[in-house]
């Protein structure tokens, strides 16, 4: 509750990234979560948005079909594989889906594909790393040492920073799963 009143504050929270907000909130009871919904509000005003297309979704959706799901999967059309991996195939930019069904609720599945940046899977948060001469570096951060800091902006490409050549790296808003993918599918 200090904290929800805390966020209240425009100095505090510019600095406290929402999606880490939302998944600690996952936890608490109905009360905190009531809470903390107005801060939540102001903080990222689409988020709620998004989040009822979601149930709309949810709610007017046939149930899945594994079948016809891999066959989205691989399509050039939507290129999931570039960046997502089923068994040994795909990329490794994005989650590992070869079991995503039994970790993840239809609802997330929903969520994740046409609302990519309203919550995040740990360690695939996105960063943004604010260099020297002030170029903005935007992806996941794959790793980061004393002497260098990797962050992977697409599908294949990785940036690799010298260390002193960064000023900072702050949590991101944007994932790197392209919002509108929905629309390449019927």
């Amino acid at each position: 509750m200090a904290l929800a009143r805390a966020l209240g504050r425009p100095e505090l929270s510019q600095k406290v990234p929402v999606a880490a907000v939302r998944q600690n909130l996952a936890g608490h009871g109905p009360e905190v979560r009531a809470a903390f919904e107005p801060v939540l509000a102001k903080l990222d005003p689409g988020a709620d948005a998004e989040r009822k297309r979601v149930l709309v979704l949810l709610a007017e959706l046939p149930p899945g079909d594994a079948r016809r799901g891999h066959a989205v999967f691989n399509s050039a059309k939507t290129a999931c594989a570039a960046c997502h991996k089923i068994g040994y195939v795909g990329g490794d930019a994005g989650p590992d889906l070869s079991r995503i069904g039994q970790i993840r609720s239809r609802q997330d599945l929903i969520e994740a594909i046409v609302a990519p940046s309203v919550s995040f899977v740990r360690s695939y948060e996105p960063v943004v790393a604010v260099l020297h001469t002030g170029k903005l570096v935007s992806g996941v951060l794959k790793f980061e040492n004393e002497s260098e800091v990797a962050i992977q902006t697409g599908p294949s490409v990785v940036e690799r920073i010298p260390r002193r050549d960064v000023e900072s790296v702050a949590p991101g808003a944007v994932s790197l799963m392209p919002a509108g993918l929905e629309k390449q599918v019927s």
